[in-house]
């Protein structure tokens, strides 16, 4: 940890060594890590690293790779802090001194998360309203669009009664802001040799509306190859995190050479019924990114998922400009094909540059619908709390990040959006219908849903689909309105920001909303002061 001197002069190149020294040090290795690449430069140079201990502060732009810092005769470190060059805040607490870290930079935006009862703990399941950004920009000006509903499958078996009640949890765990405007659990019973989904797919309502599809008969197709020519059949048989790749290596965060898999469904009729399910996930850009990528003249971004046939000359053909794309982590899509061959070739290209991985493939043929009942589970209660962040867990190659429900800190983690959030407690009356009086809730907060439980049918199985309306927006500097929880979205809006002549609805339910639930206020001044970086939230 001593720090030696090389000094080059006229009498050539001296060596000055530090010997003897009982002080003490840290030492500070910034990464940009691939799960970020293009958020931040590979070394974090640029960025602000601050300490403070028992003795002091001290600060230092990180200039070179590694950032050293002299302690004096102090052995500890109470806090250490770096602040990237986007913006975002993350920190260490009670160091040893005498160390060397290396220190990741961590992801800072995504979307809600849902854990379910499993019996015994609430486990990770996977993010949702991922449909409904707010302000996101996909280049300089240009802002995405927003569908405020989903219908999300939660496996029976991932969602368990609890003193004759279903219960989950909605979180914000990263930099940005939840809004919550209503929460269904609606309970999809069917028989044992039926499987239910949904249509998980990030697109316009016209491609992904809700439906239940069932299926009787997994298909598996001939052959599934990647646009290298490597066989996936085998890995995406069925969703076990074996995920596939279809690409050599992404350039940046979110953006891939173009590649597809190439499904081929074999001796087919042409008036065959078929539908395609893929599971996968999607590993998103943000507004920066997307600015960054409009702004290269090198780079466009990222090509969402489209599908192509050959013709009956054997050149492909685009028969689906924008099939849709699985929302944020791993969810089904359906895709229906019925129609959409050309030639008596049945072989399926999903093309894109999105950086998306594929876990399974199969397909149904002629399948009539099958039988299913559906049943609202009512919400007897939500209660908006501080909960905090869980623990990362260990994930596979390409899988996406997932986390340990029983692992809960409360340390601050992200700087907080300002304005008005959802006042802590009872918010039920928030949940029930979609009246653009919703719940706002930022990073470490969560509600608990409470369902009541509705008999099931003798001999059936029981999932479920979790039915949310609702937006988030990111706290990316890029973001539009990003800093800030105002102005309130609301379901007739036509854009984000708001077009002209719009505002949000003022009548007297929603003055009372106001005064009554958005009473917890963020001030991001106190945020910054390092000393409160020790407390709990």
């Amino acid at each position: 940890g001593d720090l030696d001197l090389l000094v080059a002069g006229k009498q050539g190149i001296e060596w000055w060594k530090n010997e003897g020294n009982g002080n003490h040090f840290l030492r500070v290795h910034l990464v940009g890590t691939a799960d970020n690449a293009g958020r931040c430069n590979k070394y974090g140079i640029g960025s602000l690293v601050e300490l403070r201990t028992a003795t002091g502060y001290q600060a230092q732009t990180a200039r070179r790779p590694a950032v050293h810092f002299g302690l004096g005769d102090t052995d500890k470190v109470d806090v250490m802090r770096i602040v990237w060059t986007n913006g975002v805040p993350q920190a260490e607490v009670d160091l040893a001194g005498n160390l060397v870290i290396r220190e990741e930079m961590s992801l800072k935006g995504s979307c809600p998360y849902i854990y379910t009862w499993t019996g015994d703990h609430f486990a990770f399941l996977t993010d949702c309203l991922w449909a409904a950004p707010l302000g996101l920009q996909v280049a300089e000006g240009v802002v995405a669009p927003s569908r405020s509903w989903e219908y999300l499958k939660i496996p029976g078996d991932k969602l368990k009664p609890r003193d004759d009640r279903y219960e989950l949890l909605l979180t914000e765990e990263l930099w940005e802001a939840g809004y919550f405007d209503q929460v269904r659990l609606l309970a999809v019973d069917h028989a044992p040799d039926v499987e239910i989904f949904s249509n998980e797919k990030v697109g316009p309502a016209e491609i992904a509306e809700f439906k239940i599809h069932t299926v009787r008969k997994r298909r598996l197709p001939v052959s599934i190859k990647d646009s290298q020519g490597n066989e996936c059949l085998q890995r995406l048989a069925k969703a076990d995190s074996r995920f596939v790749k279809a690409f050599p290596e992404r350039i940046r965060r979110g953006l891939a050479p173009r590649h597809y898999i190439e499904i081929d469904l074999g001796k087919r009729q042409r008036d065959d019924q078929l539908k395609l399910f893929l599971t996968g996930w999607i590993f998103p850009t943000d507004t920066s990114l997307n600015i960054a990528y409009a702004q290269d003249p090198e780079l466009d971004g990222p090509t969402l998922p489209y599908v192509m046939v050959p013709d009956r000359q054997g050149n492909w053909q685009t028969v689906i400009p924008f099939m849709g794309f699985p929302g944020g982590k791993t969810k089904t899509i359906v895709v229906d094909m019925t129609g959409k061959f050309l030639a008596d070739d049945y072989r399926v290209r999903i093309v894109t540059s999105a950086e998306i991985y594929w876990d399974r493939v199969f397909y149904t043929l002629n399948e009539a619908p099958a039988e299913v009942q559906v049943t609202v589970q009512s919400l007897v209660a939500a209660e908006l709390f501080e909960r905090g962040f869980s623990a990362p867990l260990p994930s596979a190659p390409h899988a996406p990040r997932r986390y340990d429900g029983r692992r809960v800190s409360q340390k601050h983690r992200w700087p907080p959006m300002q304005g008005a959030f959802t006042a802590t407690g009872d918010v039920l009356e928030l949940l029930l219908e979609g009246d653009d009086r919703m719940a706002v809730i930022g990073a470490g907060d969560a509600i608990r849903c409470q369902f009541v439980m509705t008999p099931l049918k003798p001999g059936w199985k029981r999932d479920f689909l979790l039915h949310s309306v609702g937006w988030d927006k990111d706290a990316d500097l890029n973001t539009i309105d990003g800093q800030n929880t105002e102005p309130l979205p609301f379901r007739k809006m036509r854009s984000y920001p708001y077009a002209p002549g719009e505002s949000y609805p003022d009548t007297e339910a929603t003055r009372r909303y106001r005064r009554q639930y958005q009473r917890r206020y963020v001030f991001p001044q106190s945020f910054w002061r390092l000393e409160n970086w020790l407390e709990t939230k």
